[in-house]
C-alpha cells in the first residue's frame, strides 16, 4: 500500500507529486486507519463485510473510487507531524545527555 511506502520513506522526501501520482483506494484508506487507531475488532469486522460484498458482486471493483488527494494529504501530514515530533524528542535526549555527559565526565590533565 502507499502508507507503506510513505512510512519508509523521510516526511521531507515526500513531495506532493508521489501522492497525487498513486492515489490510495478506499478499503486501503480505512484498512490503514483502524490500524493506525489500534481498532482491530472494527478492522476485521470491516473486511469481512468488505470481501463479502465482492463476492457477491454487490460492489464492483471498479465502483470502489480512490481517496480524495486532500484526505491522503492531511493523513500524511499528520504522520508526518508525529515522526517530527518523534525526532525532536530524541534530540532533545541526545542533547540533555550530552549536557549532563560533560557536566560529569571526569577531567583529564
Amino acid at each position: 500500500t502507499i502508507d507503506a511506502q510513505i512510512m519508509a520513506q523521510r516526511p521531507g522526501q515526500i513531495t506532493k507529486q508521489s501522492l497525487s501520482e498513486t492515489p490510495e483506494i478506499v478499503d486501503d484508506f480505512l484498512c490503514n486507519f483502524l490500524i493506525r487507531m489500534g481498532m482491530n475488532r472494527t478492522l476485521d469486522c470491516f473486511q469481512t463485510e468488505w470481501y463479502e460484498l465482492m463476492q457477491r458482486g454487490v460492489l464492483e471493483p471498479k465502483d470502489v473510487g480512490f481517496v480524495p488527494d486532500a484526505y491522503a494529504c492531511n493523513q500524511h501530514l499528520e504522520r508526518e507531524n508525529i515522526y517530527l515530533k518523534k525526532e525532536m524528542e530524541n534530540y532533545k535526549c541526545a542533547a540533555k545527555k550530552g549536557t549532563c555527559h560533560t557536566m560529569t565526565s571526569p577531567r583529564t590533565s
